[in-house]
């Protein structure tokens, strides 16, 4: 049903129904998001074919990870702009050549099939799963839907079902470095509270509570920050970065709108205040992290907004996403990998992860100011 806008709108089609939207797609994070996108499209899209360059050599394919985030990107840009449904369906079509059968169960490998030797990682299916749950909200194609319910299955297949916890990967050449890390258990989780949000089956949201639940037990530290991994001896990998507490962060708010319990909001907000506190700069507004991490804590912090009501939480992201368009990018638009970086030259080193990471943020950020109703 068409509402009212009391703001200036435009009206878009989007899944046979209509919408309203305010002017944030005019904004100037539009426009960098625009900017990044087809700098990426000029940098790492390999002629006459669908896929993308992993750098700046040219030479290799793209890894599932870059392809998972520059999907996030696409499926953000198109929940504003339907111009943006297109690529966001071709590059989906062109993901599936990473997907295989193996010991039994779909998943996305590495590297495109046919490969001599599988490597699957339970953290990029669970990256893309995400992005094809909100490629559904941006379409309202079913099939979306349906393909991040077989990313997400892969996910839980990773499951330790005798202490919990999900690995990182399903294979492991050096088995003395085997390990549950967060980055697939958290993201695993608000993979599953995204989809329970949408299809209301319950063990998606018991199994995002027992890995949350495990996930803090086992690697948030007392700084309310989360540690990287565990291994089957119990040795812990110390090592911080910002997206290991942001995705837990989002999770909690997501579960505090499924369940209006107080207490999910409160861990959400502690995790926000740790992670302001260790990564973003104050003097500067530079996220001290790298690009494909830090996208994550700038979304938290504006879902912490919406949640919270406090509107300081989006101001962190959009004086951090200014820091990043006036001091990362190169003269020429591209972006280093990290997000303290001041780039006064043209980079001669470069990443898919990086612009995409950087378009998924801005495109947040449009998406968080436009309201379509």
């Amino acid at each position: 049903m068409m509402r009212n806008c009391t703001t200036t709108i435009m009206v878009i089609l989007i899944a046979g129904t209509t919408a309203c939207c305010t002017a944030g797609a005019d904004s100037k994070f539009a426009r960098w998001g625009r900017q990044t996108l087809e700098v990426i499209e000029r940098d790492h899209r390999i002629e006459g074919q669908s896929g993308y360059y992993e750098d700046q050599s040219r030479e290799d394919v793209s890894f599932t990870w870059g392809n998972a985030i520059l999907l996030l990107a696409y499926a953000e840009a198109a929940k504003v702009d339907p111009a943006y449904e297109e690529p966001l369906e071709n590059l989906h079509k062109h993901i599936q050549a990473y997907w295989v059968v193996d010991k039994g169960i779909g998943g996305y490998d590495a590297l495109p099939e046919p490969r001599e030797k599988v490597d699957r990682y339970y953290d990029d299916n669970a990256w893309i799963a995400m992005a094809q749950i909100d490629a559904y909200h941006a379409t309202g194609k079913d099939k979306y839907l349906q393909a991040a319910r077989r990313s997400i299955q892969f996910s839980l297949s990773g499951m330790d079902t005798e202490s919990g916890g999900i690995w990182w990967r399903e294979t492991w050449e050096r088995p003395r470095r085997k390990s549950k890390n967060t980055c697939s258990v958290a993201p695993t989780a608000f993979a599953c509270l995204r989809f329970y949000e949408v299809t209301k089956e319950k063990s998606y949201l018991e199994n995002a509570k027992d890995l949350l639940i495990w996930l803090d037990e086992n690697l948030k530290d007392e700084d309310n920050i989360y540690f990287d991994s565990v291994r089957p001896s119990g040795r812990i990998g110390r090592r911080k970065w910002s997206y290991n507490s942001a995705m837990p962060m989002r999770c909690y708010i997501v579960l505090h709108k499924l369940t209006g319990e107080n207490k999910y909001l409160e861990k959400a907000v502690e995790i926000a205040v740790a992670a302001h506190k260790r990564w973003f700069d104050s003097s500067t507004n530079a996220i001290k992290c790298e690009s494909m991490f830090a996208f994550t804590l700038v979304e938290g912090w504006i879902k912490l907004s919406e949640a919270t009501r406090n509107p300081k939480w989006k101001q962190f992201a959009e004086n951090a996403m200014v820091y990043v368009h006036e001091n990362v990018k190169d003269p020429v638009g591209r972006y280093s990998k990290r997000w303290d970086d001041k780039n006064t030259e043209p980079l001669n080193r470069w990443n898919l992860l990086f612009p995409a990471a950087t378009a998924r943020a801005y495109w947040a950020l449009v998406a968080a100011n436009t309201s379509c109703k």
